[in-house]
Parts: structure tokens; C-alpha cells; sequence
């Protein structure tokens, strides 16, 4: 089987690319390999050198540009006998607070992807089409947004516990918490 699969180098993709290279030939693109998939003319590039492949792993995320790369492969594909499994995410899912904005921006481009790879699905064409979600998996995208929130919360801690021992002890010099918030 020829395989080729976006964002090989890291997390997922790079855990599929592994072990699927064992018993198949994998074509991995990725932006550390000069692939950037919001880029036309480098999704235009992937497109080219997969012809003859016979499944595509839709798998890196980059703003629409899954999107974007999903809708433009299944169009060159659709009359051919081939496979395109596309990535998702659970996060889908999920209802979101407007102040975790990566995450929001990340879910509504997940949800995109999401219903044109169902529309795509639905009209019948010779691909095959998978679509491929997962639970929590600690990406960069979502460890940097975690991170982020607990930082905020320990800065709103801190500045309790300054408030506090201010209302306790006016005159209490607070010199040792600074470094922390």
C-alpha cells in the first residue's frame, strides 16, 4: 500500500508514519519539511506527488488549510478507487468559553473540516472516506492552551493571597511574592 500522511513529524501523525512505514510505503509532508498546507501552491505540490498513492491521511492541522487540502484532494481523487482518512478532533464536541480563543479558533476550523468531509462523504463519489477523531491527546496546541489557563489562575492566586495577607498585615512587606506572579 502507498500511504502519504500530513504532519509526520509530531504527535499523531508521527506515531502513524512510524508504524505504518513498517509494512507499507509512507510518504510523510510536513511544514518542518517545507510543506506548509496553508499554501496553495504547497498543497498543490502534495497533490501532485500522490497520484498514485492509494491512501492520503489528512492529519495536520494548520488553520483551514486541512480544510482546504481535504476539499482540493478529494477533488482530484473522487473518480479514482482511494482512501482519504481525515484527522478530527473530539473537541467538536464540545462547548467551549469564548476566553479560551486558540481553542475556540482550533474547534471551529476541527468543525469545518468535520462537515465537509461528511458532506464530501454523502455525495457518493469512488473515494473511500474516513473520519477520525480522539479524546484528549496532549498536542502541542492544547498543552500551550492549558498551560496558559494555569498560569492565568496562578497569577489570580497570588494576587489573593497578596490581597490577603495585605488585609492581615498592612505593613507586611510582600517583596518574596513578586517573583511569582
Amino acid at each position: 500500500m502507498k500511504i502519504a500522511i500530513t504532519g509526520h513529524t509530531k504527535g499523531i501523525g508521527k506515531h502513524l508514519y512510524d508504524n505504518l512505514s513498517f509494512t507499507n510505503k509512507v510518504k510523510g509532508f510536513s511544514k518542518s519539511e517545507g510543506y506548509d498546507i496553508c499554501k496553495a501552491q504547497d498543497r498543490n505540490t502534495i497533490i501532485k506527488q500522490i497520484k498514485d498513492f492509494d491512501i492520503f491521511i489528512n492529519n495536520a492541522h494548520d488553520d483551514f488549510g486541512q480544510t482546504k487540502l481535504l476539499y482540493e484532494l478529494w477533488n482530484d481523487w473522487h473518480t479514482k478507487p482511494k482512501t482519504i482518512i481525515s484527522i478530527g478532533s473530539n473537541i467538536t464536541n464540545h462547548a467551549l468559553p469564548l476566553n479560551m480563543k486558540k481553542l475556540f479558533e482550533y474547534q471551529m476550523q476541527k468543525k469545518t473540516l468535520k462537515n465537509l468531509h461528511f458532506d464530501l462523504q454523502n455525495l457518493n463519489t469512488n473515494v473511500i472516506m474516513h473520519y477520525v477523531s480522539f479524546g484528549y491527546v496532549g498536542t502541542e496546541i492544547t498543552l500551550n492552551e492549558i498551560l496558559k489557563i494555569i498560569m492565568e489562575k496562578l497569577h489570580m492566586n497570588m494576587d489573593e493571597i497578596t490581597l490577603k495577607m495585605q488585609a492581615q498585615d498592612p505593613a507586611h512587606n510582600q517583596s518574596a511574592f513578586k517573583g511569582l506572579a
